[in-house]
């Protein structure tokens, strides 16, 4: 609901390597998670939501056969796809034609005629209604690559925008989504474009999970025990979401005011945090007193260090100002 507080748990994190791109890592996470028997996932219809760095052929392509799975992602304006060729034409000799007419995101004179028109009224979170005018067309293509071929695949694309009451654009950008999937029409326009609006939820963990849990603080050399330090982020912020139902409204004296009188929503991680010394002294059972470390004997007499050995340089290509090199 709109009400709902932005929780997003990180069910697989893991380390891009250099010799590997972030679209391949997320493939293989999304094969990994959604052929784990001891996950929902396994013969449910899931939902992938994705910003626009998937939205390019080796990620599309590599979860393009899975069964039950239907990813939504973010398009940019400037790429260009293409209607289904006419199937008419008779057969002659040379290659047979894979794409029809070009479909340009920026020049709307290529937009042919949408296959559905749908208007909605949306309660945005601070309360106002607009409304919501989806534009559909049906099994567009994208170009793949040679080892990639993508004519095999259609997608739905949605042109989506927010209007206000007055007629003005609540954005002045449209939002374009691809739904792409064999069982993507189970997936209406409207349920798509509510599912993208929930990936918004990973922003707030990634900065909830910078201010509040340490997340980028844990400074070291070795790859190893970076992920560690990731994987107990992760449970740590999974015991909040746990705990979440078991806290109360306790806030700061600037937000009495703006704070709800009832507990009735579930609480954000802020908030299951603030709780979080209330709830854990309820468990009953008192931890054992610490023991002692003692003193570290040191370095001893004559002991030389190893050196660490040189890495060699990865040159990457130009920033895309984007700093995480983390796959969630």
């Amino acid at each position: 609901g709109p009400l709902a507080p932005p929780w997003a748990i990180p069910l697989s994190i893991e380390q891009i390597p250099s010799h590997q791109t972030d679209n391949l890592v997320a493939s293989k996470q999304i094969r990994t998670l959604l052929t784990d028997t001891g996950l929902p996932f396994l013969n449910n219809l899931t939902v992938n939501v994705a910003d626009s760095l998937y939205c390019a052929v080796p990620f599309l392509g590599a979860v393009g056969d899975i069964d039950n799975l239907i990813t939504v992602v973010r398009c940019p304006s400037n790429r260009v796809f293409y209607f289904q060729p006419d199937r008419t034409e008779p057969k002659g000799k040379g290659h047979p034609c894979w794409f029809g007419n070009r479909f340009s995101l920026k020049n709307p004179d290529t937009w042919e005629n949408p296959n559905q028109s749908i208007k909605h009224t949306v309660t945005m979170t601070s309360g106002k209604i607009v409304t919501l005018e989806l534009k559909v067309w049906d099994d567009l293509l994208m170009r793949g690559k040679r080892e990639i071929p993508m004519h095999n695949d259609p997608f739905t694309l949605i042109h989506c925008r927010l209007i206000n009451a007055d007629g003005s654009l609540v954005f002045n950008r449209p939002l374009w989504l691809i739904v792409f999937g064999k069982r993507r029409r189970e997936l209406s326009p409207v349920d798509a474009w509510l599912c993208y609006r929930q990936r918004y939820d990973i922003e707030h963990f990634f900065r909830f999970g910078k201010s509040h849990l340490l997340m980028g603080r844990y400074q070291t050399p070795i790859i190893e025990h970076e992920e560690n330090w990731l994987d107990i982020i992760a449970l740590a912020y999974f015991q909040l979401w746990m705990a979440s139902p078991l806290a109360t409204s306790l806030p700061h004296p600037w937000e009495r005011y703006s704070m709800p009188k009832d507990n009735s929503n579930p609480h954000g991680p802020s908030m299951t945090q603030r709780n979080f010394e209330r709830i854990i002294r309820q468990v009953g059972k008192q931890p054992a007193p610490p023991k002692l470390r003692g003193k570290s004997l040191g370095r001893l007499l004559g002991q030389n260090q190893v050196s660490r050995p040189r890495q060699k340089v990865v040159y990457k290509g130009k920033p895309s100002g984007k700093k995480d090199s983390l796959s969630i």
